[in-house]
């Protein structure tokens, strides 16, 4: 087999020549001839079209190929036959495009990258059309990257999609089969490579494939059958099919000879034992004229092929001879190689040069600009800092001003609404004391004394609650709860009150509400609300608790009393410490001005929210909102 003996001679060198002489024998059937004058020619056609339905035409009939020479300047005209074909929505001229560019890029600039993602951005126009033959080539193009990236995994992936698409086109191309299996050949996986042989040969015979691809594809399978313990009348088979293909080969082609088409013949006749094919094939490659790599290296690898049959004949004279032109052939190109790659590091590095004297001018010229701006930014950045300063300072005295408000405020709290009531209690108690209130005296005032002392313990209370929360901060351990229980536990507390002034409180919380926050803080919420309720409902007034699942994870409690509600304004200045914010109950009960202040944060520490709304003489709602343990258990 060719293809075995190649690579026991060169194999990384053959491995890349095959994909590259296959991809160019695909898209071109002419030899790549640098031509220097047919890009021009080509631009000057593109540029004198008369629309942009001709100047397509034109680049979708170019072969990319022979523009490789001028990757630059056909890349500019590939790129705006493709904004044409965008503008036109021709889906088959930007598949072309693309696919163009792509090649270009991959073996005119030699930048795989790009070129892998042109080749990208074709494959969803060839899915469109849809285009079989042109989603494999696309495939086949990418697991070449893929290769040369050392990414076996994704190349495999690539190479049978390509498979998969070319056997839903009418037309057998042996290109993704024959890659496919010598790439599994150099991964030891000679199963998988027989398989896709056996795949391939049912399509070439399926679809009356041409004869050349028959003959490498049965070839490449009857020596991957050879390395395998499957049975010789299987390995026969095929060679006998390789053999006749041969002689049918022979006998029929008058086309002219084909430097990389005699060079595989060669290989395949030296693999089958047919020696005076052999000779015949190397010496039409010998014998054709070029000086360009691929011709180089095919002869090189002609004469190495005619040596062995000459040795094997034990002409030794003849195959030494032939052996020392095949290596004199191959120093010439491995100094022809290593002389184009530091001619490209040359022109590279005078690149880097030219590019590094305008970067280093470029940079004098600026200098003295960030110089200058380095000035003013300097000057910039001071007067920031000292607005900054400024402004810190004036929100530092706003915000001592508030403290001092609250300070205040808080002394007046505790010199009016606890002072009062406490020095009521004092001289009731002195006036019994001394005899002048009896003690029946002292029962009827009893009622007002309770009233006075529960303002004065709820007051305490928020109190001392608030002052904690000042100097620690709210610190909540939320538990599951049972919103009703909670509910009707903090009532009981209120329930003395409610009976005195007539007042109906209906506790309709869903029995199933769970919410999760801190115990004891909606305990202390609840109980400020409600006694807010209780202190501005008149008598015969009613008070409703109820809870609504308003969306997954939050349940909302209603406390709605039939009270004497809130103008606007009060209601602007509920979350404030203000002097005017607290005003008498129905029956001359005192508040603070405190309690919701309190409130507010502790809801706010539970992860829920607060809204009041109310309307003077007609009641009040306050709506509040917490999460549920469904929302804490979610996260």
């Amino acid at each position: 087999m060719f293809f075995n003996f190649v690579l026991s001679i060169n194999q990384t060198i053959v491995l890349r020549n095959l994909f590259f002489c296959t991809f160019y024998l695909f898209f071109s059937q002419t030899n790549i001839t640098a031509q220097l004058t047919l890009t021009d020619s080509l631009q000057l056609a593109f540029n004198g079209a008369t629309s942009d339905t001709a100047r397509l035409t034109i680049l979708q009939n170019t072969i990319p190929t022979a523009h490789f020479g001028q990757a630059d300047k056909i890349l500019e005209l590939y790129k705006k036959g493709y904004e044409i074909a965008l503008i036109l929505h021709d889906i088959k001229g930007c598949l072309k495009c693309s696919k163009n560019i792509a090649l270009v890029y991959m073996y005119g600039k030699s930048d795989e990258g790009t070129a892998f993602q042109w080749f990208q951005k074709a494959l969803p126009y060839a899915e469109d059309i849809p285009d079989f033959q042109a989603l494999s080539n696309l495939y086949y193009a990418m697991a070449i990257i893929h290769d040369h990236q050392t990414n076996r995994a994704k190349m495999f992936e690539a190479f049978l999609k390509a498979i998969d698409y070319i056997e839903q086109y009418p037309k057998f191309d042996v290109r993704a089969y024959q890659a496919c299996m010598m790439a599994y050949e150099s991964d030891k996986r000679f199963e998988d490579a027989i398989a896709i042989g056996k795949k391939g040969a049912e399509q070439a015979e399926k679809k009356n494939g041409d004869v050349f691809d028959k003959l490498i594809l049965y070839n490449t399978l009857t020596q991957e059958l050879k390395k395998t313990a499957k049975s010789q009348q299987t390995i026969l088979f095929y060679q006998t099919k390789v053999v006749a293909l041969l002689d049918s080969f022979d006998r029929g082609n008058d086309a002219p000879p084909n430097i990389n088409t005699v060079a595989v013949l060669a290989g395949i006749s030296y693999d089958n034992d047919r020696p005076d094919l052999v000779i015949r094939y190397a010496n039409q490659a010998i014998n054709i004229t070029g000086d360009d790599n691929v011709t180089i290296e095919s002869q090189a690898e002609a004469y190495s092929l005619l040596a062995s049959v000459y040795e094997k004949q034990k002409n030794y004279p003849l195959s030494m001879e032939c052996l020392r032109k095949s290596t004199t052939l191959s120093l010439r190109l491995r100094e022809r190689n290593i002389t184009e790659a530091s001619a490209v590091k040359v022109g590279k590095l005078e690149s880097e040069r030219n590019l590094l004297q305008k970067q280093n001018e470029v940079d004098r010229q600026i200098w003295v600009s960030i110089f200058g701006f380095s000035i003013a930014a300097l000057m910039l950045l001071g007067s920031i800092i000292a607005y900054r300063f400024f402004k810190r300072e004036q929100e530092r005295k706003q915000e001592l001003a508030t403290i001092n408000a609250t300070k205040d405020k808080l002394f007046s709290i505790i010199a009016h609404d606890l002072r009062a009531p406490i020095g009521t209690l004092k001289n009731y108690l002195e006036l019994t004391d001394f005899g002048i209130m009896t003690q029946a005296q002292f029962a009827t005032a009893s009622q007002k004394l309770t009233n006075n002392v529960n303002a004065l313990f709820q007051t305490l209370d928020n109190l001392l609650h608030w002052s904690y929360t000042q100097l620690k901060g709210i610190k909540s351990k939320p538990n599951c709860i049972n919103l009703y229980e909670l509910a009707s536990e903090e009532l009981r507390f209120l329930d003395g009150i409610a009976q005195h002034k007539n007042i109906e409180i209906v506790n309709n919380v869903d029995k199933k509400s769970i919410i999760f926050a801190d115990r004891n803080q909606v305990g202390l919420v609840m109980r400020n609300i409600v006694s807010n309720s209780l202190k501005f409902t008149p008598s015969g007034g009613k008070i409703v608790l109820e809870s609504e699942n308003i969306k997954e994870g939050i349940i909302s409690l209603k406390i709605i009393d039939t009270g004497i509600g809130m103008s606007q304004d009060i209601q602007n200045q509920l979350f404030t410490i203000q002097e005017n914010t607290s005003r008498q109950g129905t029956s001359s009960e005192k508040g603070q001005g405190l309690g919701l202040i309190l409130v507010k944060d502790m809801i706010e520490s539970n992860k829920g929210t607060l809204h009041i709304e109310s309307i003077e003489n007609k009641g009040t709602t306050v709506l509040i909102q917490l999460p549920t343990s469904d929302l804490i258990e979610e996260k």
